[in-house]
């Protein structure tokens, strides 16, 4: 669906059921199965995932935008209280990632596994992203007690997210994860193995 140029960034509460705002579109035969896509003209009930895609020629340029639809979607479902896995995915051909922090609010009361492609030259690259859902929060108040140990699960977070399993720190040492050794080794000492054991099952469930 293509949109005007001077598309709105702020989108309105309503876009699942009240027609105040036709710009998602839900694709799925029962249940919660199906996707909730940005941007669409079509309004449907809320699903368990959503795709954002923006740029590429599709009229609504906004990344912004697209985050803010992620955002309610979000929204919707924490109001809900749900506790079901959910999947969102933004498709971008640029990014800026702390603009996009607030809109990842709502994600800490849930569940998800979000997913930023950048799609820039001929291969698409998933980006990484820290944001804090409920399994890093719960994960945070068990097992860590200051504010180095947060980031360092956080940046074990990223890697495990992004398709990595790491269950111990040999896991952190090929490439572009030495960072991420060094920061879990300080901040966890002897039991970082323990640590990013138990996180790997809190985030591969």
């Amino acid at each position: 669906q293509d949109y005007p140029e001077d598309i709105p960034n702020d989108i309105a509460p309503g876009l699942f059921g009240d027609g105040s705002d036709k710009r998602i579109r839900t694709r799925g035969r029962s249940g919660n199965s199906g996707i909730n896509v940005f941007p669409s003209d079509i309004i449907g009930d809320l699903k368990d995932d959503f795709l954002g895609v923006c740029g590429f020629n599709f009229g609504n340029k906004s990344l912004k935008a697209a985050f803010l639809a992620m955002a309610d979607w979000a929204q919707a479902h924490a109001n809900r209280g749900d506790r079901q896995r959910l999947t969102a995915v933004i498709l971008t051909d640029k990014w800026n990632a702390t603009q996009y922090e607030e809109q990842c609010a709502s994600f800490k009361y849930l569940n998800i596994h979000f997913v930023v492609i950048l799609c820039v030259g001929e291969v698409p690259v998933q980006l990484p992203y820290v944001y804090t859902d409920r399994s890093i929060r719960e994960f945070i108040e068990s097992h860590t007690s200051n504010d180095e140990q947060i980031e360092a699960v956080k940046y074990a977070a990223q890697i495990i997210r992004s398709g990595q399993r790491a269950d111990s720190l040999a896991g952190l040492t090929r490439g572009g994860n030495d960072f991420a050794y060094e920061v879990l080794s300080s901040a966890f000492g002897p039991a970082c193995d323990e640590v990013l054991w138990d996180l790997n099952r809190a985030l591969l469930v």
